[in-house]
């Protein structure tokens, strides 16, 4: 297949693999129907997360978060996989181990902040946490990340009941409306040189579990696939594209 042939990719991001509140175990299935047929897949982010995660501490989990990834890279051999860190994701543990399998995998690439393939943009999202320039974002965000810490057992218990309560739920939708979203990305993409008047043309990201499709904001088409957590939506998708070339964002 030439690099100017039509490509078949699979996205989907926040599985959340390790926090015991999430249902990514059960809900595999989705990711492995979007997966038939793909040449490309965009894991976009907080695949695994370390804050939250079951085993003792962060050290203890990445071991067990690669032999994941290589798991999965091994069911659908012959693929292309593009890895892009989220905020769940972005410990330097894992970093630095994953960034060691990519050079040592040739169908695997690191993204720290995104990739645009053809006019499609690939991002985590968590440039939407808060209204941020591309500086905060990239500096003082990210970087606290990098030194994160699991937490511990009262802050999970206080998370279970939230849950119980579905309290999640609607704390993901007033925090981050399609709009505001929408806006805080694009003036980003903007800062990056990669907005709408560049030829970017979709948006797709994670973050707000929130899932959402060709919603439209000055030119662009946003899409989320969403998150397999308890009563909220998780939907992989399968897009086309002409992958002529990758941009590291």
């Amino acid at each position: 297949m030439s690099d100017r042939e039509t490509k078949t990719v699979c996205v989907f991001s926040d599985l959340h693999v390790f926090c015991r509140r999430s249902e990514a175990a059960d809900r595999m299935g989705a990711v492995h129907e979007a997966m038939k047929g793909a040449d490309l897949c965009v894991l976009n982010g907080d695949i695994f997360d370390f804050r939250w995660t079951v085993f003792e501490g962060i050290e203890e989990t990445v071991p067990h978060a690669i032999a994941w990834l290589e798991e999965f890279m091994a069911r659908y051999s012959g693929r292309r996989f593009h890895y892009v860190l989220g905020n769940h994701d972005a410990v330097s543990p894992f970093i630095d181990r994953i960034e060691a399998l990519a050079q040592q995998t040739p169908e695997l690439t690191c993204h720290p902040l995104g990739v645009k393939l053809d006019q499609s943009v690939f991002l985590h999202g968590d440039v939407a946490h808060y209204t941020m320039f591309k500086d905060r974002f990239e500096g003082d965000f990210r970087s606290k990340w990098l030194h994160d810490r699991k937490k511990g057992r009262v802050l999970n218990w206080l998370y279970d009941r939230g849950f119980d309560y579905g309290v999640h739920r609607w704390v993901h939708r007033a925090a981050f409306p399609p709009r505001v979203v929408a806006k805080r990305v694009t003036n980003y993409l903007r800062e990056k040189g990669l907005g709408p008047d560049t030829g970017t043309t979709d948006v797709y990201l994670g973050h707000t579990h929130i899932a959402l499709s060709d919603y439209e904001y000055e030119g662009l088409r946003f899409h989320n696939t969403g998150a397999p957590m308890p009563g909220l939506e998780f939907r992989p998708m399968t897009i086309t594209l002409r992958v002529e070339r990758q941009t590291d964002l």
